[in-house]
């Protein structure tokens, strides 16, 4: 349904970009409501850590440790994401859901409780420096987590298109 002369325009001037999206859309509205229990539970739990990060990147004061959260909540959002559309993927998920996930609130909560009390203590500072260094220690875990993700997925298409250059070559096909 197109509403106005102006978006028919646009649609006309990219419809291949315009019929993607809303295929997308399409694939994403199918895809939730045929996920399993499991998936279901799975992908309830990532929002509720995703939106908890958030809550903690929009509570703490230093832009720079701030953006890092974001970083971070970005990260996990894109992991479940990826665990969505390929559902097989979240039995690698073990450690990150039942260990990095909790120690990466309980850090980020202890955090945002030393920066509320505007603790300066030498204690207190220390804790803070040291949970400002996991910080990023954590972003470039969940990375490398979002990065093995997207290698099977990558591999999964590198086994595709050899099969398929195996029939092409034994139908006598040029490849």
């Amino acid at each position: 349904l197109m509403v106005s002369n102006k978006v028919y325009d646009a649609y006309m001037e990219k419809p291949a970009v315009f019929d993607r999206y809303f295929q997308q859309m399409l694939e994403d509205r199918h895809r939730k409501k045929s996920r399993t229990r499991r998936i279901a539970q799975l992908m309830e739990q990532g929002e509720q850590y995703i939106q908890k990060i958030h809550g903690y990147g929009t509570l703490v004061k230093d832009k720079s440790i701030a953006r890092k959260i974001a970083r971070m909540e970005n990260l996990v959002s894109k992991i479940f994401h990826e665990v969505d559309v390929n559902p097989r993927q979240a039995n690698s998920l073990g450690v990150f859901l039942n260990y990095y996930l909790p120690t990466t609130e309980k850090l980020l909560d202890a955090y945002v409780v030393l920066d509320e009390k505007q603790a300066t203590g030498k204690q207190s500072a220390q804790t803070k420096k040291e949970i400002e260094e996991a910080v990023s220690t954590i972003v470039t875990a969940f990375e490398g987590i979002l990065e093995k993700l997207y290698e099977e997925y990558e591999m999964d298409i590198a086994s595709e298109i050899a099969a398929l250059e195996l029939s092409m070559k034994q139908d006598g096909l040029p490849t």
